[in-house]
């Protein structure tokens, strides 16, 4: 994850270690997952705003296919949206790399 560097990819920032349970430390996004996001919201973007952000997600997994990555668990509940309602795709668990 620390080797990603997209505008629509979510920033690592830090691990914990040294102490249990292990933490990974992201950027932090003001709106939480899209999929709770849009339900709070329901009715309240415009047709624009919300293109721009199925924009952003697609720019981010593209950014993912190019450095050889398939996300494999891509779903709303793994998109994190920011104050700014720019999308930042996350929850590499499931991500595997392609040679």
């Amino acid at each position: 994850m620390g080797q990603f560097d997209h505008p629509n990819i979510i920033r690592l920032e830090g691990v914990v270690t040294k102490s249990r349970p292990v933490m990974i430390i992201t950027e932090f996004m003001e709106n939480g997952a899209l999929d709770s996001f849009l339900r709070q919201n329901d009715g309240q973007f415009t047709v624009i705003q919300l293109v721009g952000m199925m924009r952003g997600i697609a720019a981010g997994m593209k950014y993912l296919a190019e450095m050889n990555y398939v996300h494999r668990d891509l779903a709303a509940r793994n998109i994190l949206v920011n104050s700014n309602l720019v999308c930042m795709v996350s929850d590499f668990g499931l991500s595997r790399y392609l040679q």
